[in-house]
């Protein structure tokens, strides 16, 4: 009897169900990799001929957002802004990215989520502080404070 009771509550505290469903919205900062098009013209008068060429520049964004977090007893996922969304991604719903490798304890949530082939950013969220951080490879980087939003489906005003 005493195995059968230390083995459900060792598999109880190792699974990531959870009594409540839980539900953010974080305002902060956020960097991605950006890229910009530029097409220049070079025109020689004294032989009347001109040569266009495009090139491509690479750096850094930043924007200044809301990321959304929800955490429901069928899993999480999370809401990055759109301009942090590189164009070449695996595909969300309707924006939102499922979270894997989530870890729940008291003080903090943790998980991942995949961008694309190449990034698949870390999620951090302080259940002390009531902050998150988002962090993924290419200046993918979000930080920002969290407020519980009791109902996501209902309106503020």
């Amino acid at each position: 009897m005493r195995v059968a009771l230390l083995a459900a509550f060792i598999f109880a505290a190792a699974s990531p169900a959870f009594a409540e469903e839980l539900f953010l919205a974080c305002s902060g900062q956020g960097t991605y990799q950006d890229t910009s098009g530029t097409t220049v013209t070079v025109h020689n008068y004294g032989t009347s001929q001109s040569v266009s060429t495009y090139g491509t520049t690479t750096g850094q964004g930043v924007t200044v957002a809301s990321v959304g977090f929800e955490l429901t007893n069928s899993g999480a996922r999370i809401r990055m802004p759109p301009v942090m969304t590189p164009s070449i991604n695996v595909g969300s719903d309707a924006g939102w990215w499922p979270v894997d490798r989530l870890n729940i304890t008291p003080t903090e949530i943790t998980g991942r989520f995949t961008l694309n082939l190449f990034n698949k950013p870390s999620i951090r969220i302080d259940r002390v502080r009531g902050s998150i951080e988002v962090d993924g490879s290419f200046d993918y980087y979000f930080l920002g404070d969290c407020e519980r939003i009791e109902t996501p489906t209902a309106t503020r005003f």
